[in-house]
């Protein structure tokens, strides 16, 4: 239930941020319009963004000044609201057909022509160095664009435009992420060599025949040429190291391929499908194929392809590397790994429920993620001390396993590696292992565990439903627990109600905390976990300065209404006071970070005042605080979020240190009685102001003096005051 809570206030929480993007229409309207355009200040008032105006033609010119000042920037959405109407519902713009973009133009925001079917060409002069993502997302009817020769990343920006046949990348490019996705009409492309990455760069582009991938690529990334059915050849240079997952998945076209010495792992579903696929030069330089993440939707590498096809029943072996077992396996299967195997593939053996027995030789120095997954028939493993990795899932749901040794070559025990071995009653982790990852043990066996000094995190969920887990045994090392890492076990059934501890970390609470609680931490706590104390009936907390580290969403939807916090702590994170009662918060000096939407929604929160140690506060991280009237920004900080302050209307005064350089889009929309901004520096040339600001840039400026001037401010008791 947490798990699907934090995921759900996570998702409310990136909803919130996305809106916040067309937030103009809860605030002031600051924009001017003019020739079907409307203007929007940014870069405290010395220039403009543009966006799409009241009766805009469908041939727009955009004016390289206006009233004087520059226009910089074409807007994230700049194009797809029209006349206030949001984007919410727009699938097609076809009144846009063509664009003119001046000189003065430096930057093209996120998705600022999606959808523009009417736009048939685009030229973007070299003026601008940024564009956003996807900012000519599903713009079908443009056959050609020139794109700026000073542009280095190009991040979904022309996906789904089916009428572009040919492109000319210049060379300032370094990385293509899923640029042309779904570009169907597109037949060649040159690739230069500043590119270093082309992640799903090609996706679905079934009208590319041949590719060439230039020696400035190390990794033909992540679905890069996936669904290419009429890809016919591709050269592959020898700086590449790896094939990632999916890189070409069901390129139909392709017949044989070459894979050169310098690559040394392949991804996942890397070639599956490739129906044709009947040659694979494949050189001993690669140790691991198949590895990922979601091994439970596991493809193999070469599966479906005529390749795969034409190899005999049995075990599959790609030089040295143990590929996986093809058929169907014999009862009671023992098995016996070639010497100088060096690596096992991702779900090799995936539920091979046959398999009893399996020796691994110590040539072997990593399991893939969920290779033995499944297999419950296998009752014992030894791992060999040359391994120095097991990948996650690697014996998921081996119910029949009752015992296994783990060597001292392993440092980390990833996620859902023994889940559900239900016959695994005891485990000696190494003292080499410094995490234990996510699910790890869960649904197991388990009775009791000792967990090594080394050992410093362990995930959430990493001991959940162990049900007979009776004793645990934690070491001071551990300084990070995840809020479900013990629960539906014994031994958290036998704690009594109350504050929960694992060792010197506050895992949670258990059972009804009573109405206007107080709850005073354990001197020598060193960590409060993620979500600990959240959904409670807190009103009160003492922290011990021993805390160090506190959890996403410790204090959130509590009644806590003021909180020191400790001297030593590190970071405010992710939503950690999100809709709690706090009035007033001071941020102790060893905080280097406010994390995302950290106090968002704290209905009484009237004033802030943050270190000088804080560098970065991220997005939303004070949005919707509608009591809050006065912040105070530490001398350290240098970027504000989006939409910080969204929403914080009754804020009136807040000071702004010299280190800032960058305010987010809308970082104070809706802060309509802003009206004194305590600036420590009168030159803000330096500073990159996001749109929607026009709070913060209209409202009077006061600039900091040491000594008595009319208009200026000094510090008295920590208060920013006029002299």
């Amino acid at each position: 239930m947490k798990r699907f809570f934090r995921f759900t206030m996570a998702l409310l929480l990136a909803l919130l941020c996305a809106f916040a993007f067309a937030a103009c229409n809860s605030d002031k309207d600051y924009s001017e319009y003019a020739d079907g355009l409307r203007f929007m200040q940014i870069n405290d008032n010395t220039a403009w963004a543009v966006f799409a105006g009241k009766n805009m033609p469908a041939n727009v010119v955009i004016p390289a000044a206006y009233k004087g000042k520059p226009v910089t920037c074409i807007g994230d959405y700049a194009f797809v609201e029209y006349d206030g109407g949001g984007i919410l519902g727009i699938i097609n713009n076809s009144n846009l057909t063509s664009i003119i973009i001046p000189d003065s133009v430096t930057s093209i925001g996120e998705r600022a022509f999606l959808f523009c079917i009417g736009l048939t060409s685009v030229t973007i002069p070299d003026s601008v160095t940024s564009i956003g993502e996807r900012a000519f997302q599903g713009c079908t009817g443009s056959t050609s664009v020139t794109i700026s020769g000073n542009v280095t990343n190009l991040d979904g920006t022309f996906r789904g435009c089916t009428g572009l046949t040919n492109v000319t990348i210049p060379d300032s490019v370094t990385n293509l992420n899923e640029t042309f996705r779904e570009c169907t009409g597109l037949t060649s492309v040159i690739i230069p060599n500043s590119v270093t990455t082309i992640d799903g760069a090609f996706y679905g582009c079934t009208g590319l025949t041949n590719a060439t991938i230039p020696d400035s690529i190390i990794s033909v990334g992540e679905c890069a040429f996936w669904g290419c059915t009429g890809l016919t050849s591709v050269t592959i240079p020898n700086s590449v190291t790896r094939i990632d997952c999916r890189a070409f998945f069901g390129c139909l076209g392709l017949t044989s391929f070459i894979i050169p010495n310098s690559v040394t792992s392949i991804g996942e579903a890397a070639f599956y499908g490739c129906s044709n696929l009947a040659s694979i030069t494949i050189s001993d330089s690669v140790v691991r194929i198949g590895d990922k993440s979601d091994y439970l939707a596991y493809a193999g590498a070469f599966e479906n392809t005529a390749w795969y096809n034409n190899q005999p029943n049995g075990l599959i072996y790609v030089n040295k590397v143990l590929y996986g077992y093809k058929g169907t396996m014999p009862a009671n299967t023992v098995i016996n790994i070639l010497p100088d195997t060096i690596s096992i593939s991702c779900s090799a053996f995936s539920r091979c429920t046959d398999l009893t027995s399996i020796a691994i030789p110590d040539s072997v120095t990593s399991i893939g993620p969920g290779a033995f997954g499944g297999c419950t028939g296998l009752t014992s493993v030894t791992i060999p001390d040359s391994v120095t990795s097991i990948g996650p899932g690697a014996f998921t749901g081996c119910m029949g396993l009752t015992s296994v040794t783990i060597p001292n070559s392993v440092t980390s025990i990833g996620e859902r590696t023994f889940a559900g071995c239900t016959g695994l009653t005891s485990i000696i982790i190494p003292n080499s292992v410094t995490h234990i990852g996510f699910d790890a043990f869960s649904y197991s066996g388990l009775t009791s565990v000792t967990i090594p000094d080394g050992v410093t995190s362990i995930g959430d969920g990493a001991f959940i439903g162990c049900t007979s887990l009776t004793n645990i045994i934690i070491p001071d090392s551990v300084t990070s627990i995840g809020n479900t890492t013990f629960a539906e076990t014994s031994w958290y059934s036998s704690q009594p109600n109350g504050v929960v501890y694992a060792g010197k970390i506050l895992c949670n609470y258990k059972g009804t905390m009573p109405a206007n609680s107080t709850v005073n931490i354990t001197p020598g706590t060193v960590s409060i976990g993620i979500d600990a104390l959240s959904l409670h009936n807190l009103k009160g907390i003492t922290i011990p300065d021993s805390v160090t580290n506190i959890g996403e969403g410790a204090f959130s939807y509590t009644g806590l209404t003021n909180v020191t916090l400790p001297d030593g702590l590190m970071s405010i994170s992710q939503r950690m006071f999100a809709s709690s009662s706090l009035t007033s918060v001071d941020i102790p000096n060893s905080v280097t970070s406010i994390g995302y939407g950290a106090f968002t929604n704290c209905m009484d929160l009237t004033s802030v005042t943050i270190s000088g140690s804080v560098t970065i506060i991220e997005q939303n991280a004070f949005a919707d605080c509608p009591k809050l009237k006065s912040v105070i920004l530490g001398k350290g900080i240098t970027s504000i979020g989006d939409g910080t302050f969204l929403g914080c209307r009754n804020l009136s005064s807040v000071v702004i240190p010299k280190s800032v350089t960058n305010i987010g889009n809308y970082a104070f929309d809706g802060c309509k009685k802003l009206s004194a901004v305590y600036a420590e520096s009168s030159d803000w040339t330096h500073m990159s102001i996001g749109y929607g600001n026009d709070r913060l840039t209209s409202a009077k400026r006061y600039f900091y003096s040491d000594t008595a001037q009319a208009g200026c401010w000094r510090y008295v008791g920590g208060v920013p005051t006029l002299w």
